[in-house]
């Protein structure tokens, strides 16, 4: 890897601040990074695979598909969906190879819920904007024909579905909405349509605060000299907006803090005092926040040549920075089944194992020896405790499907293990 000077990257995050349990006693691990690469806009005619190691520092490309676009990538345990042009792969990220593939025009969104990968389409989309398909074998379940706009962006929240969806009239003034959907039946329900305000190209991405239903955070499309970032309420219908000379590129939301490009810089926006306050003066094109080893990815790309991935500690280091061709539009963490378990091993006879992990609906706990009566308790980084339960045997099944996305506690006894909900 490259040697490239060094940029401190300050981020506010949470810390663990729990009786027996330390940052070294857990071992924790990312076993990939998957970068996708478009090309260079059509030039190749191949869109890239590439597979990185954070442990080795290693960065490798496995593949090479027909297309000249890409969008988005979305992991779940061993396996990986990755678009390319019109077409969606399904790969085994353990093997690395392909398992099949679907024709679907224009795709701009991926979401995975339960057994259900979710689809949004863009710009090029004829009908059913919004598609469900079951991830298992990419069958059809249900297409919103209703739905007439190019959706750009998606976000879970226990059962709950929000599309981000603009109307397709750029460069003139685009209306943004969303619309939120019940996934609790066999086909999925819309439940209404929030308008959000009218922006030049759209809303390109939306977070929403953990457990509140109300407020949803997001940034404009940067193609325009007047992108801004935005707060809805959705009770009350208002829509606040700050406006900056260039905004890319959400990484995530923390609180009302939304990490983004705003003027060439890694920077926090604070919704509450409306301020920004640069980090790192590095301009990026995307970006992804590896919630596991708690690190980010920088993406800087001019779209023509080669893509460079800057990787940092949440402390600011810069760990390790690596080229991964051009026009990278699609990333994700692959965290594995085993290798994202977090064990503590003490001094107790309550060892358990965590698995799937990171999860969405179910989550396993293995316990080494099958005793009676034993408390596990569920909380969030603060210490508030969300579950207590007493449990017997040697395998413990957990619904999660109503928790916020984000980072847990599981406790029993002395073990402690990090948890990820996705």
């Amino acid at each position: 890897m490259n040697t490239l000077k060094q940029f401190f990257l300050g981020t506010v995050l949470s810390v663990i601040m729990m009786a027996g349990f330390t940052e070294s006693e857990a071992q924790t691990s990312t076993r990939q990074i998957i970068f996708v690469s478009g090309g260079k806009f059509g030039v190749d005619k191949r869109v890239k695979l590439f597979s990185y190691d954070p442990s080795k520092k290693a960065v490798r490309k496995f593949d090479s598909i027909p297309g000249s676009f890409t969008n988005r990538a979305i992991i779940r345990q061993d396996t990986g969906y990755f678009s390319a042009d019109s077409k969606l792969y399904r790969y085994n990220t353990s093997t690395l190879k392909v398992i099949d593939s679907l024709d679907v025009e224009s795709i701009f969104s991926l979401k995975l819920y339960k057994n259900m990968l979710i689809i949004g389409k863009g710009f090029g989309a004829t009908s059913g904007y919004l598609a469900f398909y079951r991830s298992s074998d990419l069958k059809l379940i249900y297409a919103d024909t209703s739905v007439h706009r190019f959706v750009a962006d998606l976000v879970l929240e226990g059962d709950s579905l929000y599309a981000l969806m603009n109307t397709a009239n750029f460069p003139s003034a685009d209306t943004s909405f969303i619309a939120t959907y019940d996934l609790k039946g066999a086909i999925p329900k819309q439940k209404r349509v929030n308008r959000i305000g009218s922006f030049q190209w759209g809303a390109d991405r939306i977070f929403r605060a953990s457990g509140n239903d109300s407020f949803f955070y997001g940034s404009t499309i940067s193609y325009t000299d007047k992108p801004l970032t935005f707060k809805y309420n959705r009770q009350t219908g208002k829509t606040d907006t700050t406006r900056f000379t260039s905004v890319q590129a959400p990484i995530r939301l923390m609180g009302q803090n939304l990490y983004l490009n705003i003027n060439g810089s890694l920077s926090t926006f604070n919704f509450a005092t409306r301020k920004a306050t640069p980090i790192v003066s590095r301009n990026f094109a995307n970006g992804l926040y590896d919630q596991l080893m708690d690190e980010y990815y920088l993406i800087t790309s001019d779209f023509v040549h080669n893509d460079e991935v800057f990787r940092y500690s949440s402390k600011g280091t810069l760990i390790d920075s690596f080229a991964v061709g051009a026009s990278t539009e699609g990333f994700a963490a692959d965290y594995g089944t085993l290798n994202a378990v977090s064990e503590v091993r003490a001094e107790a006879s309550h060892g358990f194992v965590v698995y799937p992990n990171p999860a969405n609906d179910l989550v396993n706990m293995r316990f080494d020896s099958p005793l009676a009566g034993r408390m596990i308790v569920l909380s969030d980084l603060s210490g508030r405790v969300i579950r207590q339960e007493t449990v017997s045997g040697s395998v413990y099944t957990m619904d999660i499907s109503s928790l916020p996305m984000g980072m847990y506690i599981l406790r029993s006894g002395s073990e402690v293990s990090r948890l990820i909900k996705q």
